[in-house]
């Protein structure tokens, strides 16, 4: 293998490596996206930025971008049990 041989397939492993470390979502369109944006889920964003109670801001998230236990949080708050 010639050194421009090398130095091409070097450039490709590098650029390989920064894409696996790069590949965090910041997509604000999906939960995983939304939590490594801003830290914290739609709904706890929702109760802390817009003021919002607990219930309205999971009734106004859609379920893709709850978690399991805000799922269950707000059909207990439904239920008028505590969280």
């Amino acid at each position: 293998m010639d050194s421009a041989a090398v130095a091409s397939s070097q450039k490709a492993a590098e650029n390989g490596s920064s894409t696996k470390t790069s590949g965090i979502s910041m997509d604000e369109k999906n939960l995983s996206g939304f939590v490594n944006k801003y830290g914290e889920s739609p709904a706890a964003y929702r109760v802390e930025h817009e003021g919002m109670s607990d219930l309205q801001a999971l009734q106004s998230t859609p379920d893709y971008m709850k978690t399991s236990g805000e799922k269950q949080t707000q059909s207990r708050l439904e239920r008028g049990l505590k969280p």
